[in-house]
């Protein structure tokens, strides 16, 4: 049996494993975790760089754990206010590693990072094999790539007529 693929099928290919990749390491996180609910007890400001500078500010959440009181930071420029009531995900095993359980606070960081080895793998694909490759691949025999040369097809088709 014989695959044909060309590189949109590649790149659809490598986008798919990519997002699989994604949703399985949060799904991993979600399986094993607790959500309880967090107060946001302050926001910490600060400033960075010389030139121009860039204030940010971080809400600091805590919660209770059986008989302790965690306190982590959650991400940051989030729009919370003091005293506000927030969902937090956390894992029995390690809760200072705990995240705000929101879009923003737990899905678009990994999101974000996901993109990077999307821009690579599209670009690979994209600058090594052209319109016209096709990769072949043979259970018997493994991978082959076959240079096809559409326009000079095109050409000798017009040139019988």
């Amino acid at each position: 049996m014989t695959v044909k693929l060309n590189r949109i099928t590649i790149l659809l290919i490598g986008i798919s494993i990519v997002i699989i990749f994604l949703f399985l390491n949060r799904f991993d996180y979600i399986i094993g975790s607790t959500t309880t609910i967090g107060e946001v007890k302050y926001i910490k400001m600060w400033t960075q760089g010389t030139i121009s500078r860039t204030h940010y500010t971080a809400p600091i959440i805590s919660f209770n754990y059986g008989s302790k009181t965690i306190t982590f930071q959650a991400e940051t420029n989030m729009d919370l206010e003091k005293g506000e009531k927030v969902n937090v995900i956390y894992k029995n095993k390690n809760p200072q590693n705990a995240r705000i359980y929101s879009f923003i606070g737990f899905w678009l960081a990994p999101i974000l990072y996901s993109m990077i080895p999307l821009l690579f793998l599209t670009a690979l694909i994209l600058s090594f094999i052209n319109k016209s490759d096709e990769i072949l691949f043979s259970f018997n025999k493994g991978f082959t790539m076959k240079r096809i040369n559409r326009k000079l097809n095109e050409d000798v088709g017009q040139l019988k007529e």
